[in-house]
């Protein structure tokens, strides 16, 4: 998984590109790790954000390609 230590509430959005059979946020996991989230999807772990709480992440802050 790569670390993104930048993430922005509000401001970035994570895009999810070419993960097969993951078109929408539902597909999406969300676990919290102490004060960093861990983004998975598709059976694969895709991001460490740190310093975000998962319950602060929304749809809005993802954009899907498939």
């Amino acid at each position: 998984a790569n670390t993104i230590g930048d993430f922005e509430i509000g401001i970035d959005k994570m895009l999810i590109l070419g993960v097969s059979g993951v078109a929408d946020f539902s597909k999406v996991t969300l676990t919290q790790k102490g004060t960093d989230t861990l983004v998975a999807a598709g059976g694969k772990d895709l991001a460490l954000l740190t310093g975000i709480q998962s319950s602060t992440l929304t749809a809005s802050s993802f954009a899907f390609v498939s």
